[in-house]
Formats: C-alpha cells, sequence, structure tokens
C-alpha cells in the first residue's frame, strides 16, 4: 500500500468514524468491514463482535433471506438510493429488541473491490412522535363527534324527559305511571351518558367563535318547556331582531 493510499483510507476511516449517524462499510460479500462507534451504540455490540460477520446479523431474521436477495440485486446495479423503497425497516440490536431505522446506501468502488456504505438512522423516537400525533388526532374526532351527538342527542331527550315527568304528575292510571318511570329513569341514564360525552368532549382547547344569543335563548326554552309549564312559570321572552351574534 503507498502512503497516499494509506492517508486517503485513514481520512475515510475518521469520516466515518466523526459521522452522527451509525455507519457500515460492507464488502460485496456482505461481511462488514467497517463500523463506526454510533452503528455499535445503536445495535449494541462491540467492534470485534461485528467486524467480519454478515450484515444479515442486524437484520431481523424475518427478512434476512429477502435481503440478501435485494443485496444481490444492489451490486449488480448499484446506485446511491434509500433502502427499502419506502417500506418501514427495521434493526436487530444485539440483545433481540428491534428498532425503527432508515438506511441509505452508497456505492463506492475501491482498489480491493465494490464496496457499499450504509448509513443507519434510528427513527424510534420519531416513529413515537407520530403514533402519539395520530392518537392525538383520533381523540381529537372523537371529541368532535362526542360533542356533536351530546347536543343532537341531550335536546329531544329534555323534551322527552319533561313531557314524561309532567304526563307522570297528572295520570293516577299505574300501568301508565310505571311505564313513565321508566321513561324517565332511561332518559335521565342517557342524559348521564351524554354529559360524560360532553366532559370528554371539552378537554380538548376551548374554541372562540361568534353565537346568535336569540337562538340560545329559543333552544333553552324549547328543551325545558315541560318543566316551565309543570312550575306554572311564565316567561316573557323579548330579543331585538337587530341583535347581533357575540
Amino acid at each position: 500500500m503507498s502512503p497516499e493510499s494509506y492517508d486517503s483510507e485513514q481520512q475515510f476511516r475518521l469520516i466515518v468514524e466523526a459521522a452522527p449517524n451509525g455507519m457500515l462499510l460492507v464488502d460485496e460479500s456482505g461481511t462488514i468491514v467497517m463500523v463506526n462507534t454510533s452503528a455499535l451504540h445503536q445495535f449494541g455490540y462491540e467492534r470485534e463482535e461485528v467486524l467480519g460477520k454478515s450484515v444479515e446479523m442486524l437484520i431481523p431474521g424475518p427478512f434476512r433471506s429477502e435481503h440478501r436477495q435485494h443485496r444481490a440485486g444492489f451490486i449488480k446495479a448499484p446506485e446511491t438510493r434509500s433502502m427499502g423503497g419506502g417500506r418501514e425497516l427495521s434493526g436487530l440490536r444485539k440483545d433481540g429488541s428491534e428498532f425503527a431505522v432508515e438506511i441509505g446506501l452508497t456505492p463506492i468502488q475501491t482498489t480491493k473491490g465494490m464496496r457499499v456504505v450504509a448509513s443507519i438512522m434510528d427513527i424510534s423516537e420519531r416513529k413515537r412522535l407520530e403514533m402519539q400525533l395520530r392518537q392525538a388526532e383520533r381523540l381529537a374526532e372523537l371529541a368532535t363527534l362526542a360533542s356533536g351527538m351530546a347536543h343532537e342527542i341531550g335536546t329531544p331527550m329534555n323534551v322527552i324527559l319533561g313531557r314524561a315527568e309532567y304526563l307522570l304528575q297528572r295520570t293516577a292510571d299505574k300501568r301508565m305511571k310505571k311505564g313513565l318511570a321508566t321513561i324517565v329513569t332511561q332518559v335521565e341514564r342517557i342524559t348521564k351518558v351524554m354529559n360524560q360525552l360532553l366532559v370528554f368532549a371539552r378537554r380538548k382547547t376551548p374554541e372562540r367563535r361568534a353565537v346568535d344569543l336569540g337562538e340560545i335563548v329559543d333552544d333553552t326554552l324549547e328543551m325545558f318547556q315541560e318543566r316551565i309549564v309543570q312550575s306554572r312559570i311564565t316567561v316573557d321572552k323579548t330579543i331585538e331582531s337587530s341583535l347581533p351574534p357575540v
């Protein structure tokens, strides 16, 4: 080996070792000929446990055969690209655990033949955050649905409850009273569930929007109409038609 070649190899090793991502240098047979400290930390190995071994030792068992085929195809048509063709990839640690990775492949021609530089990025944390984001989005959708259901079902339930209570107080028929009492109990049960849904839905960040006070008053009076009548309450409603949303 000439001094120039030696210096070039040393510089290459220094560059590989200094890389923040895990870096492997693999020969045409799939043997690991160089590995940096970051890769050793990612996979949990000592350097001597990896050098001279097949790169498939870092691939989960079910995918090793397929990886050998893809590796052979890459050697025949080498190009700089991402590994996996958009599929999710996993690395296999020494302790048997797996972790999500993104791998970039770069072929280089050396005096010893074709070599492939594999740059390995551990994306476990990113995947975890993406999962949390998806869960938050699903919960937000459920909260919106729950809020809509609670309002849509709550209004007619209150009307039914009010009228059932009104009839319950005015009928002497025992059979009718029993049936009406059942209606009251079940509607109260539904109302309780709806209130729980509303509590769940309101856990999200409050949203400010303009509302029509006239509509709110009308909806409220309709909801409690029967109870207002039962209690002999007189409501005098006067709403200016020009009242703007607030």
